[in-house]
């Protein structure tokens, strides 16, 4: 209790920040969902490391400048939305990233740009997160014919009652 107190007072005096949610809990990936014809078959958490695996996931969240990703045999993923510019808080509490895009270029095949973006927030089914993960590529293909590729999923992410499960450590 009085972490989410600490941590809401933390979102109230940040002046950089839109709105943030509170994500503090402890979670198991559910069910995802694709979001386009092509799957996604290897969802990634913020820091580009595979979701395959995870059994269970522990958000800390001690303000809305740092939420911790915490997960049994996995190193702890830090998110500092106020430092790094590729992560913050959009308009309706989420926390979101993507990454730097990547340039590419085959001699008479194509030019291509890639990116990846990601989002973390408060689920509207129930008490737990929706995680989304989506790729894109963008580009122009041989006989400079413009092409776009999108693959991306979202997860609903069951919050498990920290009383009866141990901690993700």
């Amino acid at each position: 209790m009085a972490v989410a107190v600490l941590a809401a007072a933390g979102c109230a005096s940040s002046a950089s920040v839109r709105q943030c949610s509170q994500l503090s809990g402890l979670y198991e990936p559910g069910a995802c969902t694709q979001e386009e014809q092509k799957p996604l078959t290897d969802l990634q958490l913020p820091d580009g490391t595979p979701l395959a695996g995870v059994k269970r996931l522990m958000i800390e969240q001690t303000s809305c400048n740092e939420v911790k990703i915490v997960s049994s045999g996995r190193e702890d993923i830090v998110l500092h939305p106020d430092e790094d510019d590729r992560v913050t808080w959009d308009e309706n509490g989420a926390l979101a990233g993507g990454s730097e895009p990547k340039k590419s270029f085959v001699p008479i095949a194509a030019a291509m740009r890639s990116f990846r973006e990601w989002r973390l927030s408060r689920s509207n089914t129930g008490p737990g997160l929706t995680y989304m993960d989506s790729r894109e590529e963008r580009g122009m293909a041989l006989m400079l014919i413009p092409f776009k590729n999108r693959v991306a999923a979202t997860c609903e992410w069951v919050r498990v009652p920290a009383t009866t499960v141990p901690a993700a450590r």
